[in-house]
């Protein structure tokens, strides 16, 4: 289980979060929050968590004091109104910079850059979590056509695209199959470890990956080892997590 920790100072903003990630991740487990900088320095050094999502200007001042501190490495998500703070978290073990009116996809981008990052190899409690399901042998998808279903397992899939506002999953022996899912929901059944989320319409299984080349633009061109009817690339912002991704 993943424990959380959300400094936050503005009331609606904090429930905001927590329904967010109620939805986005249930299996999470917020296990404490605080609006100032005393209470936020209290609370790190009584409760043991593995990822905060933090306002930066809390009631009393600057986060940044809560982790000067307490000596924090832990990872943070920073959820703010202000830009001007974005270089300073580097500072501070941030993930990811998310600034409001908090967006649900963006925060879900977050997560996955957070699940994905090397550093969960370094806890062997994350570590479990997110490698649980990485060999289960059982682990399935649903494939609904009609009044039939087809049950899929998950390590057969090779990619898994939306177009025409339709989600499909395709097999590595290069058959297709309509999935009654989004790709976040997807992202959220599937082993981070085995598959990556390149772009908003596809996601790929590593063991489908032939090579990569650069593209314009900053990109990356995936080469899958199956024939596919479009090309494979990823997106410019998730081009240096996919690289860390693909060698973990």
């Amino acid at each position: 289980m993943v424990k959380i920790i959300i400094f936050e100072d503005e009331p609606a903003a904090l429930r905001r979060i927590k329904r967010l990630m109620m939805e986005i991740r249930p299996e999470y487990k917020l296990v404490g929050d605080a609006d100032n900088i005393a209470d936020g320095i209290a609370l790190l050094n009584q409760q043991d968590c593995q990822l905060i999502l933090s306002d930066i200007q809390l009631s009393d001042g600057l986060c940044f004091e809560i982790f000067e501190k307490t000596k924090n490495k832990i990872p943070i998500i920073f959820i703010t109104a202000y830009n001007e703070y974005a270089i300073k978290t580097f500072d501070f073990n941030g993930v990811h910079y998310l600034v409001k009116p908090l967006v649900k996809e963006k925060l879900h981008q977050a997560l996955n850059k957070f699940e994905e990052q090397k550093i969960i190899q370094l806890n062997p409690e994350l570590r479990n979590y997110f490698m649980k399901d990485e060999f289960a042998p059982n682990k399935k998808i649903l494939s609904k056509i009609g009044n039939s279903t087809k049950v899929l397992d998950i390590k057969e899939i090779a990619i898994t695209y939306f177009e025409n506002r339709i989600t499909r999953a395709v097999l590595f022996n290069g058959k297709e199959h309509y999935l009654d899912y989004s790709l976040n929901q997807l992202m959220d059944e599937f082993p981070h470890g085995m598959f990556y989320k390149i772009n908003r319409q596809q996601i790929i299984n590593k063991e489908v990956i032939k090579e990569f080349r650069k593209h314009p633009g900053n990109r990356i061109k995936v080469i899958p080892s199956l024939s596919f009817h479009t090309d494979l690339i990823v997106s410019k912002e998730k081009t240096p997590n996919f690289k860390n991704w693909f060698q973990s």
